[in-house]
């Protein structure tokens, strides 16, 4: 190879792999877990259950539920000693989460794939400058 060889070949490939990578740009990581990717928007505006009647936790519950904070509602049933209910929520919340997290790692790959596929690019073009 002429001009110095593989070294700055791949030294380029590498950067432009973390220049389009997520990882290494500039806006924040998100943070955000599983734990907190099932919690409906507003869902903090909710009242708290904590402390009230079984009737009012149930009534919070149900609420909350109608407004997709399911770990919330959860949260209320299980005070209003409605376990069936309180689990039938915390299952909604987790089918959410893990649909939310598919949609995450199918936006991962195809970040990975676009990568490899400019990184492919890099390789040719400067192959193609060099012979």
């Amino acid at each position: 190879m002429a001009r110095g060889g593989v070294f700055p070949v791949l030294i380029g490939a590498f950067g432009l792999a973390a220049a389009a990578s997520p990882a290494f740009s500039e806006a924040p990581a998100d943070t955000s877990g599983a734990e907190t990717a099932a919690v409906a928007p507003g869902a903090d505006l909710l009242p708290s259950c904590i402390g009230e009647a079984p009737d009012r936790a149930r009534q919070l519950g149900h609420e909350a539920r109608r407004q997709g904070a399911y770990r919330r509602a959860a949260e209320c049933y299980e005070i209003a000693g409605e376990r069936v209910m309180a689990d039938r929520a915390l299952a909604q919340a987790f089918a959410e989460s893990n649909a939310r997290n598919s949609e995450k790692a199918a936006a991962t790959i195809e970040s990975a794939r676009l990568q490899v596929r400019r990184m492919r690019e890099a390789f040719r073009k400067h192959r193609t400058e060099e012979g």
